[in-house]
């Protein structure tokens, strides 16, 4: 926690120091690093490996991108709200299926379902856009609900630094989410399971219901995170 404080200003004097370039790539670290929250609240507090972890991600960038292409979408906190609804989504119901076995078994299931989102969006191009994916203008993007656009000459570059600036909050609130969750009973109902789940069930903690609230909120956070996953172009 001492260091938190420093690691913060050194983030958000990035854009003062950095090149665009620099700039873009760290947006995309500050958004792998929202996606890792989920993952290591899996692993790290529950002890379940994940092979994948990577398909809530998918299912909330391809909502994204879908909500922009069909349903001319262009604000940023409808696109984070429409990604974590389709990821949690997705999330229970592949929780469905998951929470009832642990260890290999379990991560061999999440594997299994994974691969099956990947083929389904590998063969529907025609929607998926297959391995091309879905390219989304960034020019019609908005932030905080449209008082923030970018038109102009230099559009590239003030979207690039708005929206670091935007990453970096989200990435600051997760964070903090995260934080809560895992200090609360229930972080520590995710702990009791990790260490010795035959004790967590003979002390009344119901295994299968705190699963499911797990995988859903596993799959939450890779969906803050889906529209930086898109594809743009001016």
């Amino acid at each position: 926690m001492k260091l938190a404080v420093p690691i913060l200003i050194i983030l958000a004097l990035v854009p003062a120091f950095a090149g665009t370039y620099q700039t873009q790539l760290l947006t995309y670290g500050l958004t792998l690093a929202i996606a890792a929250l989920g993952f290591n609240l899996l692993l790290g507090y529950t002890g379940l490996l994940s092979f994948g972890h990577s398909a809530y991600f998918g299912a909330g960038a391809y909502a994204v991108a879908l909500m922009m292409r069909y349903l001319g979408v262009s604000s940023m906190e409808l696109f984070i709200l429409g990604g974590i609804v389709c990821s949690a989504a997705l999330a229970a119901l592949f929780g469905v299926v998951c929470v009832r076995h642990t260890r290999i078994f379990f991560a061999i299931l999440t594997l299994a379902l994974s691969q099956v989102l990947w083929t389904l969006a590998y063969k529907f191009f025609w929607i998926t856009g297959g391995t091309d994916g879905l390219r989304v203008p960034f020019s019609k993007l908005t932030l905080l609900g449209g008082l923030v656009n970018f038109p102009g000459a230099d559009a590239f570059a003030r979207f690039i630094t708005y929206y670091y600036y935007y990453v970096f909050v989200v990435f600051c609130v997760c964070t903090a989410l995260m934080w809560l969750i895992v200090h609360s009973p229930f972080g520590k109902t995710l702990q009791a399971i990790r260490d010795n789940e035959t004790r967590a069930r003979f002390l009344g903690v119901r295994i299968c219901a705190t699963a499911g609230s797990r995988s859903s909120c596993r799959g939450s956070s890779p969906a803050w995170r889906a529209p930086s996953g898109c594809r743009s172009t001016a």
